[in-house]
């Protein structure tokens, strides 16, 4: 997928929890000194602020993520799928979607990113993908 082709289409960021997923369009929002609805935006069960069409992010649930691809990928060029270590049976679900659809759709690219989770179950599940680890410090919690 070229930039042009990214440019116009939309990102679409998952997160399993609804504050989480409002909260972090929010932050985006505000850090890029937009208003939320310009170049990102959020839809979560019973309210969303959608971003423009093209060249955006749309930080959502899962489960509003899965009504979204019932009806295919149009408008969309990125997954970014995080927390995947939380497994639910809508996690688990999306992901057998996303692997059916990363082979229809050759121009999909799909990020899914965890903490904490063993990368050789996805990897496995996937097929030939990319692993990219970030080692960061741990702190204690008090």
């Amino acid at each position: 997928m070229t930039e042009t082709q990214a440019n116009k289409k939309v990102s679409n960021y998952c997160e399993p929890r609804r504050i989480s997923t409002v909260s972090i369009a929010e932050r985006v929002a505000n850090e890029r000194s937009e208003n939320l609805g310009v170049s990102c935006g959020y839809s979560v069960r019973f309210e969303s602020v959608l971003p423009r069409p093209y060249g955006a992010i749309l930080y959502c649930t899962v489960g509003t993520l899965l009504r979204k691809l019932e009806n295919g990928l149009r408008g969309i060029s990125h997954v970014i799928v995080d927390e995947v270590h939380e497994r639910d049976l809508n996690t688990d679900f999306l992901m057998v979607m996303l692997r059916d659809m990363v082979h229809v759709y050759n121009d999909l690219r799909i990020v899914i990113m965890s903490a904490t989770v063993d990368t050789t179950l996805f990897t496995d599940y996937f097929g030939s993908v990319e692993v990219v680890e970030v080692h960061g410090r741990l702190f204690p919690v008090q």
